[in-house]
């Protein structure tokens, strides 16, 4: 009788690991003050965010977001805004929560609030093949021109790493990078991997340089700093999304490798 006991509480012990967000799953907080929720976003920002053929705002964060709000009962609203004042439209109440692909780091902490990380990939230096650049150290970036989107992790770990012998092209929208990097206007483009990741295996002209980098502490939807109760709820939903298998179901849509933090 003490063996299976034992064997019981180990069963149970397993389980709640394996399914601990349904075994410990918090209370949601009351949201009847939101008739909708307007996420913030800067588009097109593929997969992520972009427009179709119709015109029609989609993406991976967009089906994703939308889910949540299904999940919650409240109608969700996407509004686009520039990136480099994405977090101060946030604060000046322009809309609810950022779904915009955004690090967590400990400099966006000092402005806004984060959500649990909900997907993290690699940053990765691309450039166009037959160029036998060796690496993506400073010394090995001598004289190259590097497009980056301003205000970004990259643009960021680019100033912090890179002396004036390699010239960072800071643009302010990926569409702009990525003009600038097919026009052979700069040598690399430093981006989130699936930025190029379409480019990379369908045209078969551009290459990784060096190893993958990873920065920040994976990708959260941010907030205002007193908006607790919808930052709660939303990390709720995402999080039963992971679960259920909504979320695979989405990122399959876009990614043939996992992406999820769990």
């Amino acid at each position: 009788m003490k063996f299976r006991f034992i064997a019981l509480v180990i069963a149970l012990v397993g389980t709640a690991t394996a399914g601990s967000w349904y075994f410990f799953k918090p209370s949601m907080p009351d949201l009847s003050n939101y008739q909708n929720i307007t996420f913030g976003v800067d588009a097109p920002y593929p997969p992520y965010e972009f427009f179709d053929e119709s015109g029609k705002l989609t993406g991976f964060e967009v089906e994703l977001g939308n889910k949540a709000c299904e999940y919650l009962g409240i109608q969700c609203q996407w509004q686009v805004t520039p990136w480099d004042t994405i977090m101060d439209d946030l604060n000046a109440r322009e809309f609810d929560v950022i779904m915009s692909s955004m690090s967590i780091n400990n400099e966006r902490k000092k402005i806004v609030d984060f959500g649990e990380p909900y997907y993290s990939t690699p940053s990765v230096f691309f450039a166009r093949k037959g160029e036998a650049i060796p690496g993506n150290s400073n010394r090995q970036l001598r004289g190259k021109t590097v497009a980056v989107q301003r205000g970004t992790l990259q643009h960021d770990y680019m100033l912090d790493n890179y002396d004036s012998n390699v010239t960072i092209m800071a643009l302010d929208g990926w569409e702009d990078v990525s003009a600038a990097f097919r026009a052979a206007e700069a040598d690399l483009v430093f981006t989130d991997y699936p930025q190029w990741e379409e480019e990379f295996f369908l045209e078969r002209v551009y290459e990784i340089v060096g190893d993958a980098i990873s920065l920040g502490d994976g990708v959260g939807l941010a907030f205002r700093k007193d908006d607790d109760d919808l930052r709660k709820a939303l990390d709720i939903a995402l999080n039963e999304l992971k679960n259920n298998g909504e979320y695979q179901r989405i990122r399959r849509k876009y990614f043939f490798y996992d992406i999820m933090v769990e």
